[in-house]
């Protein structure tokens, strides 16, 4: 028979439990504007029940806290962190497209390029009405150079802002190092925790955190499984494995973490002819492989990085082996075939039959009506006779893909419309065909005209260009004075 107060005792159970209750929703209250936090709950068990020796063998002894532990589903969680993914992509997408859209505004009536472009040509219609006049030449002069200056300065701030985002990304990579050792750290201690039977919610939280904020870098899953005891399976040890991915590759392994490391193209691997030196490539620290920076997911922010520095839309060279040697790769079938359109640098990389090489420079062929035929790489390697079979006729891409309107894509658009446009200029003031009196114009003097607008060569200022039709030979000046008003001379430099 049970004591005279052993329902003093269950009522004594109940209260105890209730002010464990109390606390916690205290504690939830307390937390209520604290980032990460979740909601903690009390979990009750009825009491071991007594043995009475009655008809009904035994009677309830009250309630007991078990434990306490977070209200989390990891299902929510993922879907959190998916959604912060595409944010953290969008939304820097969008800040430095805003950048973007800012430099070819047209709302500044000083600077907008319907601005320059209408001064000028309102000056050469001025000059046309009274060509002689030395003020009027030097007014159409002075407007041209506006022209210039405008697309000048455009690259330039284009140029600098690619040069932002690669800082950017560096940043970015340091935060995910950082992030990844934390977590194993706090797996640790959470594991030592609840080995010993407790919950550590708090740690939780902390790493549920940083899981959040990585999730809008990169794209990030997370799994965690528990720990079984090999002898007895059905026990639990209260530890886990917890591992996270980012863009599909493993980040934490538990107690384990991989870091990655920004390296710096070389002057050989550039993928667009626009872009600066020393653009950055993510790897992996432990083994040197390349971080998968632009997966077919959301990618966060760090996707929005690579395609708003690096896309060019697709629109770079695609063609086919036709010839090899030990150390060239000749290409026919080519993508872009107008020699205006072309965008490949100096010296870049180029990737056939699944590997990467790199060139020093090209050469090109065209027909009668100036259109590229074949290229022909020379390489800062030598193929071996195997190689040299292996690569005829295989699909050939110079430098990367990357299916966004990115710098590059701008850059290139400026280009293109910068070529055709010089051309056709020039071809007013040097002719169609020979360099004679009846083909070209004179100055004041009765010399032959040279062209209006001409481009410095990007890796040696000193050379400088004619910029004239495609199917005439690229003449190249040489001591010729940029200076001399009177030749009105004006420059673009690609």
């Amino acid at each position: 028979m049970s004591s005279t107060f052993f329902g003093l005792t269950i009522a004594a159970s109940g209260l105890n439990t209730a002010q464990a209750q109390i606390n916690t929703t205290a504690n939830n209250i307390s937390n209520v504007n604290t980032t990460g936090y979740s909601k903690q709950v009390v979990n009750t068990v009825a009491s071991s029940a007594l043995r009475c020796y009655q008809s009904w063998g035994t009677t309830g002894t009250g309630v007991e806290a078990k434990s306490v532990t977070q209200r989390r589903d990891l299902y929510y969680d993922e879907k959190y962190w998916n959604n912060s993914s595409a944010l953290g992509f969008y939304e820097k997408k969008k800040y430095y497209m805003d950048q973007i859209e800012d430099y070819f505004s047209e709302t500044n009536k000083d600077s907008g390029f319907t601005t320059v472009y209408t001064k000028m040509f309102n000056a050469m219609s001025t000059l046309q009405g009274n060509p002689g006049d030395d003020t009027v030449r030097k007014q159409f002069i002075s407007t041209a150079k506006q022209v210039t200056e405008y697309f000048n300065q455009l690259a330039t701030k284009l140029d600098d802002l690619q040069n932002s985002i690669n800082d950017e990304i560096k940043t970015a990579v340091d935060d995910i190092n950082s992030i990844s050792e934390k977590l194993a750290i706090l797996t640790k201690q959470i594991n030592i925790i609840e080995q010993g039977g407790g919950h550590a919610n708090e740690l939780r939280d902390q790493r549920s955190v940083l899981v959040d904020k990585l999730s809008k870098l990169v794209d990030v899953s997370v799994s965690e499984v528990d720990v079984k005891n090999s002898n007895y399976p059905d026990m639990q040890t209260g530890a886990t494995y917890y591992t996270v991915y980012i863009n599909g590759q493993i980040l934490v392994d538990t107690y384990e973490h991989n870091t990655l490391e920004v390296v710096s193209r070389e002057l050989d691997q550039n993928h667009n002819q626009s872009d600066i030196d020393g653009l950055y490539e993510i790897i992996w620290t432990q083994d040197g492989n390349k971080f998968n920076s632009t997966p077919n997911g959301n990618g966060g922010a760090m996707k929005a990085m690579f395609e708003v520095r690096d896309g060019n839309n697709n629109e770079n060279m695609h063609a086919y082996v036709a010839n090899t040697t030990g150390d060239t790769i000749t290409i026919n079938g080519l993508s872009i075939t107008n020699i205006n359109e072309l965008n490949m640098p100096t010296r870049g990389s180029v990737s056939t039959n699944n590997t990467e090489y790199t060139y020093n420079s090209f050469s090109y062929n065209t027909d009668d009506d100036g259109n590229i035929t074949t290229v022909t790489f020379y390489l800062n390697q030598t193929l071996t006779v195997e190689e040299q079979g292996n690569l005829i006729s295989k699909p050939l891409q110079v430098g990367d893909d990357v299916n966004y309107m990115g710098i590059p894509y701008y850059q290139n658009q400026m280009n293109l419309f910068l070529r055709n446009f010089c051309e056709a200029f020039n071809r007013i003031e040097i002719g169609e065909g020979d360099d004679t009196a009846a083909t070209r114009g004179v100055d004041l003097n009765g010399d032959l005209m040279n062209a209006f607008f001409i481009a410095k060569d990007k890796l040696d200022l000193s050379v400088e260009h004619q910029m004239r039709d495609s199917k005439l030979s690229n003449t190249i000046y040489s001591g010729h004075d940029v200076n001399d008003e009177t030749k009105i001379t004006s420059h673009i430099i690609f």
